[in-house]
C-alpha cells in the first residue's frame, strides 16, 4: 500500500484536479451504467404502462357491459306498473285466482325477459305469503346464486335502498341489488358480484392480481402496479392490484441481461466514490477546516499544513497557506484592532458632542437660585442631573423610550425655570412604544435644540413628541413652531454634514445620525424637516427587527 501512495503522491505533483475528475468518470464505465439504467428503466415502465394501460381498458369494457344490464334490468322494473296487466293485477288482489295466475305470469315473463336479454342477473318477486325465485338460465354457475337470492328474497322488506341500487352481502356472496314495492309485491333484480369479478379477472393476462371493489381508489405500494375505475353504482371504486414483477416477468432475456449487467455497474460506483473522496473530497475537507479555523478567528499563529496531497493544485494551496500565514494573521488582528479603536473613538466623539455644551448653564442655574434661595428649583436641577448621569453612564448605548422620556419631562421641568410660560410641551405616545430601545440622550438632544433655537422670552413656543409603532418600525417625531432652520443649513443636516452656526455653537443631529447609524445601520432613518418661521419636525424611525435590536432590547 505505500508504494502505491508513493506513486499517487508522484502524480499529484503532474495532474490536476481536472485531470483526475475526466480519468476517473470519463475513462470509467459510469456513462455506459447510466445509459443502460435508464434504458432498461424506460423499457420496463413503458411496458408496465402498457400492460396496465391494457387492463384497465379491459375493466372500462366490462363495467360498461354491467351498466349495460344494468339499465336494461333497471328500465324492465321501473315499466312494470304501467305497462304490465300480470303485473297490476298480482300487485293488487291477493286471494282472488286472477292474483294468483297473474303472479305466476310474472314468473314466466321474468325468465323470458333474462334469457332474451342474455343478462347475466337475477329477478326475484314476493306477494305477501308467498315466495318464488325467477332467474335466468344462461350464464355459467349462475344457478348457483339462486339460493343466495331466495334468501334475502324471504327476510328483507322496504328500506331505506328500495328504488335504487346497492350492495348487499348473503352469506359468503355479494350482489348488486335493487328492491321495489308496488301494493303487496316485494320485487326487484339482482347481479353476482363475484360472478362478475371473475369475468373481470378471466379477461385480463396477468397473474397475481387481485380484483377488488372498494370505498376509495387504491395506493400503489412498492412492487405493486394498481388500476381504480370507478365503479358506476354505490359509489365504489374498481381497483387492479397485481405484482409489478409479474409484468417484467415477460421481458425478453436480453433485456433482463442489460438490466442485471446495469445493476452489476452499480456496484462501481461505491469504488469510484472511495477513490473521488480519497483524491479530492478528503483533502478539500481539510483546507476547509483550516480555512475556517482562521475565519473563527481563534489563535492560528502556529496553523499549519503538513499533509501531502495527490494533485499539485491542492499541494499548491497547502505552501501558500503555511507561507503567508503568518502575515495574513497579522494583517486580520491589526485590521480588526485599528477597526474597534477607530469605533471606540467615533462613540466617544458622539457621546462628548451630546452633552457639555449645556452643562455650564445647569450649575450657573444652580448658583443663581442657591443665591435667591429657590429650594424647589434647585431640587428640581438636581433631580434632572443625577437622572441625566444615571443614563449618561449606562454601560449600553441604548435605553427604553419610557426612560427617555421620563429624562425629558424632568428636563422640561428644569427648562420651565429658565423660560417660565414661554413654552408647552405636548405628548402624543402609544404605551406600546415605550418598551422600544432608543439611542441615550436622542430625543433629549432634540428637546435640547429646540432649547437653544426656538425658544424665545419673547414669543411662546408650542413643543410635540409623538412616537407610533408600525410593522417593522416605531416612528418617533420631536416638532416645534419656532423660527425653523434656513433652507441651505437643513440640506447640509439632511446630507449628513456637521453644521456650526456663526457663534460656534455645534449642533448635534449629525452626531445623533452617525449614532443611529452605527447602531441600527442602514435600517435607521433620520431626517430634519423645516420651514422658515414655520417650524421644525426631526423624525426617527428604528426598527423593530435584526440583532442590534434584539441584543438592545435584552439589556435593561
Amino acid at each position: 500500500m505505500y508504494p502505491m501512495r508513493k506513486l499517487l503522491i508522484k502524480l499529484g505533483t503532474k495532474l490536476n484536479i481536472s485531470n483526475w475528475v475526466i480519468l476517473l468518470f470519463l475513462a470509467v464505465i459510469l456513462p455506459l451504467n447510466l445509459f443502460l439504467i435508464i434504458v432498461t428503466n424506460h423499457y420496463m415502465t413503458s411496458l408496465e404502462r402498457e400492460v396496465m394501460n391494457g387492463a384497465e381498458s379491459v375493466m372500462e369494457i366490462h363495467l360498461r357491459d354491467l351498466n349495460n344490464e344494468i339499465s336494461i334490468m333497471e328500465n324492465y322494473l321501473f315499466s312494470l306498473d304501467s305497462s304490465d296487466t300480470d303485473f297490476i293485477t298480482a300487485s293488487v288482489d291477493q286471494n282472488g285466482s286472477k292474483g294468483r295466475l297473474a303472479y305466476f305470469n310474472l314468473h314466466r315473463k321474468f325468465r323470458e325477459h333474462l334469457t332474451f336479454n342474455r343478462l347475466s342477473g337475477l329477478y326475484f318477486i314476493r306477494r305477501e305469503g308467498e315466495l318464488e325465485l325467477s332467474a335466468s338460465t344462461y350464464g355459467v354457475g349462475l344457478r348457483n346464486y339462486w339460493e343466495g337470492a331466495l334468501s334475502y328474497a324471504a327476510e328483507k322488506s322496504e328500506g331505506a335502498n328500495v328504488g335504487r341500487w346497492h350492495i348487499v352481502e348473503v352469506g359468503d356472496e355479494s350482489f348488486l341489488t335493487m328492491d321495489q314495492t308496488q301494493g303487496i309485491l316485494y320485487y326487484g333484480a339482482m347481479i353476482p358480484i363475484d360472478l362478475f369479478l371473475s369475468d373481470v379477472e378471466g379477461d385480463l393476462n396477468l397473474s397475481h392480481l387481485s380484483l377488488l371493489l372498494e370505498s376509495e381508489p387504491r395506493q400503489e405500494n412498492r412492487g405493486e402496479s394498481v388500476v381504480s375505475v370507478p365503479f358506476p353504482y354505490a359509489g365504489l371504486y374498481l381497483n387492479l392490484v397485481t405484482d409489478t414483477r409479474s409484468i417484467t416477468g415477460n421481458l425478453p432475456l436480453y433485456r433482463r441481461a442489460e438490466y442485471f449487467f446495469a445493476f452489476v455497474l452499480l456496484l462501481v460506483i461505491p469504488l469510484l466514490y472511495f477513490l473521488f473522496n480519497r483524491l479530492l473530497m478528503r483533502p478539500m475537507r481539510d483546507l476547509g477546516y483550516y480555512f475556517s479555523r482562521v475565519e473563527s478567528s481563534e489563535d492560528v499563529t502556529d496553523l499549519r499544513i503538513t499533509r501531502q496531497y495527490y494533485t499539485k493544485e491542492l499541494n499548491h494551496v497547502g505552501a501558500a497557506f503555511n507561507s503567508f500565514m503568518d502575515q495574513i494573521q497579522h494583517l486580520k488582528i491589526e485590521a480588526y484592532e485599528r477597526e474597534l479603536e477607530k469605533q471606540r473613538i467615533r462613540e466617544e466623539n458622539i457621546m462628548l458632542q451630546v452633552h457639555p455644551h449645556f452643562l455650564l448653564n445647569l450649575f450657573h442655574m444652580i448658583y443663581s437660585m442657591a443665591e435667591i434661595k429657590n429650594v424647589g428649583g434647585i431640587q428640581k436641577v438636581a433631580l434632572y442631573m443625577s437622572r441625566y448621569f444615571r443614563e449618561l453612564f449606562l454601560d449600553s448605548d441604548t435605553h427604553l423610550l419610557l426612560a427617555e422620556l421620563e429624562l425629558v419631562r424632568n428636563y422640561i421641568n428644569v427648562l420651565e425655570l429658565q423660560y417660565p410660560d414661554r413654552f408647552t410641551v405636548n405628548f402624543d405616545v402609544e404605551p406600546e412604544t415605550e418598551d422600544v430601545q432608543v439611542p441615550i440622550l436622542m430625543v433629549h438632544g432634540f428637546l435640547e435644540n429646540i432649547a437653544k433655537y426656538a425658544i424665545r422670552m419673547d414669543s411662546y413656543t408650542e413643543i410635540d413628541i409623538t412616537a407610533r409603532q408600525y410593522k417593522d418600525y416605531v416612528e418617533i417625531i420631536v416638532s416645534d413652531d419656532g423660527p425653523g432652520i434656513p433652507e441651505e443649513m437643513l440640506q447640509e443636516i439632511n446630507a449628513g454634514k456637521a453644521v456650526e452656526k456663526k457663534d460656534g455653537r455645534h449642533i448635534g443631529l449629525s452626531n445623533l445620525r452617525e449614532r443611529l447609524k452605527l447602531q441600527y445601520g442602514e435600517r435607521a432613518y433620520m431626517r430634519v424637516y423645516s420651514e422658515d418661521n414655520m417650524g421644525t419636525s426631526i423624525v426617527v424611525r428604528i426598527p423593530l427587527e435584526g440583532e442590534e435590536h434584539e441584543s438592545a432590547a435584552g439589556r435593561r
